[in-house]
């Protein structure tokens, strides 16, 4: 994560970053546990503009 957060604002992409300390990936959403990948390719398309 931090890679990429030096990484977009170095290719002149705007980005948002919550890093949470001491924050687990447990989810408990159902609708984000049945698919747990799609919040974090909305955020890539969001930032990559794609």
């Amino acid at each position: 994560m931090l890679r990429l957060s030096a990484a977009l604002p170095a290719a002149g992409r705007p980005h948002t970053v919550l890093p949470l300390s001491g924050a687990t990936r447990l989810v408990t959403q159902e609708e984000t546990a049945a698919h747990p990948l799609v919040p974090e390719r909305d955020f890539l398309r969001k930032s990559l503009g794609r």
